[in-house]
């Protein structure tokens, strides 16, 4: 990808401390769960589909659409080699990926309701007969603003030793929070979706599967548009919250792009006001993992903001 984007004079980028963590949202309750690790049982694709099955089952909430299970290796040329599945649910939503090389996986659980990570942990070690394990946990509570995490036989790792489960796969995320000025109705995160994957030039295989949960089920957890999106290299999450004009979007890659770009199309699409990121990247070669420094970018029109939402914490064992 060629195209270059001039950064507008207005964005303030600040870095801040680790304890200095701002929540764009503090209203909204949002609990993430990525997990990455090393199997050892067999995995082909009815193995995902039983684990995101039985996932939901374990959570108590109601598929609204998958799993939706692709074998990446039938595609031509194929970057990710191994299965992917999708699946949403009522007010939340599951991606999960598997590699044959070095028997990997990566494993995301986005809820708009409270639930149990530590049993989603145990679940997933016993599933997958799990040898390592690493997870990042993200939980807004209502007013707290509080990231936590499970304590019981954690080992917590400085930064600076962060070490890689899979040095050889190639992996790239960003998570985008933020506030909207648009009208958003279907079509416009379904256009959003669609227009960012050709702006990355990634190729789409399933969706974008856009619903409103208002309109699946009733005294929805969520009240506004969740989007997934399955490419030949990873996929997309999206959600947005209409009475909050509030957006959350992870892009997950196993090839790579230029996270700036990302943002700066996200900000100019949605008109955001705000914005916060987290950004990882996982390059090819001994144990390098690296992340983006400590920082991110805030917008107001015609007005600097000193805020941002910046969250990173891993936390590794093994058995």
């Amino acid at each position: 990808m060629n195209a270059v984007l001039e950064r507008p004079q207005q964005i303030a980028e600040i870095k801040i401390k680790t304890n200095e963590i701002i929540d764009l949202a503090p209203q909204i309750l949002r609990q993430r769960l990525r997990m990455e690790g090393n199997y050892s049982i067999q995995v082909d694709g009815d193995t995902v589909s039983r684990y995101l099955n039985k996932l939901s089952e374990l959570l108590g909430m109601e598929i609204t659409h998958g799993p939706e299970i692709q074998n990446d290796a039938e595609i031509i040329n194929p970057i990710h080699k191994g299965f992917e599945g999708i699946m949403m649910m009522s007010g939340a939503s599951t991606h999960a990926y598997t590699w044959e090389l070095g028997n990997f996986f990566s494993i995301d659980v986005y809820s708009c309701k409270s639930y149990d990570m530590s049993a989603i942990l145990e679940f997933t070690k016993m599933f997958f007969e799990v040898t390592r394990l690493r997870y990042q946990p993200t939980n807004s509570r209502d007013g707290t603003n509080n990231l936590t995490f499970d304590n019981n036989h954690v080992e917590k790792m400085a930064k600076s030793n962060i070490f890689d489960l899979a040095p050889k796969i190639l992996r790239q995320r960003t998570r985008i929070e933020g506030t909207y000025v648009i009208d958003i109705r279907k079509d416009t995160l379904k256009k959003y979706m669609v227009e960012l994957s050709e702006f990355l030039g990634m190729h789409i295989t399933h969706g974008p599967v856009i619903q409103n949960d208002a309109e699946i089920v009733s005294n929805p957890i969520h009240v506004g548009f969740k989007g997934v999106m399955m490419w030949a290299e990873s996929g997309t999450h999206a959600y947005t919250w209409e009475k909050e004009k509030f957006f959350l979007i992870d892009v997950y890659s196993c090839s790579l792009y230029n996270t700036k770009m990302v943002l700066e199309f996200t900000r100019n699409f949605f008109q955001a006001t705000t914005i916060g990121y987290e950004a990882t990247h996982s390059r090819n070669g001994p144990n390098n993992l690296t992340i983006m420094p400590i920082s991110g970018i805030a917008y107001m029109e015609n007005k600097k903001i000193p805020y941002v939402l910046v969250r990173y914490f891993f936390i590794s064992f093994h058995f």
